[in-house]
């Protein structure tokens, strides 16, 4: 049987039947002369600290011991299951971590994870064969797995940002002919890659907008400094273009005019419009009754342009000078022309800075000229002035300056062969008439008539005999009238005197000329 004996040192042992095996309690420390101290009760309270002293001490657990926790010198504890797979659970059996002798399986919400037996290589990543076995992998590129066939992000769960390398390309489309390519330092660049004709690269903005109504905003680009900028001018939108609808957008009516707009001291402000009809405005939205072209405005004039010449208005206040300002070099010309399909410069206003002269061309050729002191000439004005180159006589009632003459010039040949002058324009002529009878009779009576389509003018004199004035028998009639005449009204001189006049070869005396004047 066992026996209890109390040594002289204090301590207490116990021992078994046999007397060979025993526990010894000596100031609160059992030992033993066995390797294991076994507590029979069910529950065992230690109030402080549990110390195994053996760099190979054994926790054993259960009915038959098969779950053993072993010290390992110098390294930490194995946890070992004699009857299978030793298991550590946290919480419950899912979650735990367990080993099955050759690799670690770790459960978490009930599902398995057998963790791989050797290291990947640098730069791999874990992976699923999704039955709980995880591998090492090279990481792939995270493609879809057709054309279309994946996003990137959903609509609950976005991207927050890309960063794109210099030179970076986004590619858009199945043959990825659009192509959004980052330009290093500059900027963003949208190309087609298609090289056959009509292939525009095409950037539309469309508003989410269904019922659009006039001067609504359809889109807009903004151009804006940095928000760190100086000032808070400096960060207000400077420029801007946008698309405005000019009235309600319908199945039949989508009338859009295009607005630039610029700042100076202020947000941008609408400077010049398109219209949907195609007039543009500058500085002013641009409207029907201030012309069908272009239309420049500084400030409201309260006027119309007229419909003959509405292409092209420039509008100014009550108390503004407008006007138009063509700038050239010194050595050059400033022009405006008129062309037609014949001619592309038919008609100018031409001002040569070299010479300060200005001209006016009609039919490409120069109708008037200013010089720079002031003087006006007209080089196709209508004058001519002919001469009697040989003596001729004109009887009674006959026309003169019809043979025999010598033209001094005739700038459009407006006078004919036979004497008669025909205005080519209506207006007021200066006409100058001068015959001289070298061999005139004495008491004779001469008359020169100037008949034109609206009037007769007549003028002569009397050549009478004198006794001191013997051997003197010439005779001179002139005049000089402003006859009024219509395009096409005929100018003639007939001779109306008593005897034939031999009008002498005389081109001071002998002479009709006539020029246009007003």
């Amino acid at each position: 049987m066992a026996e209890i004996r109390i040594n002289t040192t204090g301590g207490l042992k116990l021992y078994d039947a046999d007397n060979s095996h025993y526990a010894q309690i000596v100031a609160g420390t059992i030992t033993s002369n066995v390797d294991a101290i076994t507590l029979g009760h069910d529950t065992v309270t230690i109030a402080d600290n549990l110390s195994l002293g053996s760099d190979s001490a054994i926790l054993k657990f259960g009915a038959d011991t098969e779950i053993a926790l072993t010290h390992v010198a110098d390294t930490g504890l194995k946890l070992t299951d004699s009857g299978g797979t030793p298991t550590l659970q946290l919480h419950d059996a899912n979650e735990s971590i367990a080993s099955d002798g050759s690799k670690v399986i770790i459960t978490s919400g009930g599902t398995a994870f057998s963790l791989p037996t050797s290291d990947g290589s640098n730069g791999q990543v874990l992976t699923t064969n999704g039955s709980g076995v995880l591998s090492f992998a090279t990481a792939s590129s995270a493609d879809p797995s057709s054309a279309d066939g994946d996003s990137l992000g959903t609509a609950s769960a976005e991207w927050s940002d890309l960063y794109l390398a210099d030179g970076g390309i986004v590619y858009f489309g199945n043959d990825q002919d659009i192509r959004l390519t980052h330009n290093a330092d500059k900027g963003l660049i949208i190309k087609h890659s298609a090289t056959a004709d009509d292939k525009p690269v095409i950037l539309t903005l469309q508003t989410g907008e269904t019922d659009m109504a006039a001067d609504d905003v359809i889109g807009k680009i903004e151009f804006q400094a940095p928000d760190e900028g100086t000032g808070t001018d400096a960060i207000l939108v400077s420029a801007a273009v946008q698309a405005v609808a000019e009235g309600d957008h319908s199945s039949s009516s989508n009338a859009t005019r295009l607005e630039f707009m610029t700042g100076a001291s202020e947000a941008a402000t609408t400077q010049m419009s398109i219209s949907s009809g195609g007039i543009v405005g500058i500085g002013a939205v641009p409207t029907g009754d201030l012309g069908v072209g272009l239309h420049i405005k500084s400030a409201d004039s309260g006027a119309s342009a007229s419909a003959n010449s509405d292409e092209l208005v420039i509008e100014g206040g009550s108390s503004d000078n407008t006007g138009i300002s063509i700038l050239s070099d010194t050595d050059g010309t400033g022009q405006i022309n008129f062309g037609d399909s014949g001619d592309n410069d038919a008609g100018r206003v031409y001002y040569n800075h070299n010479n300060d002269d200005m001209r006016l061309y009609t039919n490409g050729e120069i109708g008037l000229k200013i010089d720079s002191g002031g003087h006006v000439t007209k080089p196709l004005n209508t004058a001519f002035r002919v001469y009697q180159s040989s003596a001729t006589d004109y009887a009674n009632g006959h026309t003169m300056y019809n043979q025999n003459i010598t033209e001094v010039y005739d700038v459009n040949s407006d006078i004919a062969s036979n004497g008669t002058f025909t205005a080519p324009v209506t207006g007021k002529y200066l006409v100058s008439v001068s015959a001289y009878d070298a061999a005139a009779s004495e008491n004779t009576t001469y008359d020169m008539i100037l008949t034109t389509s609206n009037r007769t003018y007549r003028w002569g004199n009397r050549m009478e005999y004198r006794d001191n004035y013997t051997g003197y028998t010439n005779a001179k009639m002139e005049g000089t009238l402003i006859v009024d005449m219509d395009a096409s009204d005929t100018c003639t001189v007939t001779c109306g005197s008593s005897a034939t006049i031999t009008n002498a070869s005389n081109s001071e005396h002998s002479y009709f000329s006539a020029i246009l004047i007003g």
